[in-house]
């Protein structure tokens, strides 16, 4: 699954409020793919329809810098 397509993937079912879904599907896109941005931010989006802040950060393995980055945008995006 290249980058695009399974970020388009999870957005849809993001949409359909198919939660888990969006996450797995998250978690198939290769390394390099879970790093940018756009799945940072959309990963926030599916945990806070979750509602579980306590899923494992899959960018923890990759880098704990990234993870720390990850929980600050998760932040941001309750808080906006």
């Amino acid at each position: 699954m290249n980058h695009n397509d399974g970020l388009i993937r999870a957005e849809g079912y993001c949409d359909l409020g198919m939660w888990q879904q969006a996450f797995d599907t998250l978690e198939d896109m290769p390394t390099e793919a879970k790093v940018t941005v756009s799945v940072l931010l959309l990963h926030a989006k599916i945990l806070v329809g979750l509602g579980s802040w306590t899923k494992p950060c899959f960018w923890y393995q990759v880098s704990p810098t990234r993870c720390r980055e990850v929980m600050m945008l998760k932040l941001l995006y309750v808080t906006s």
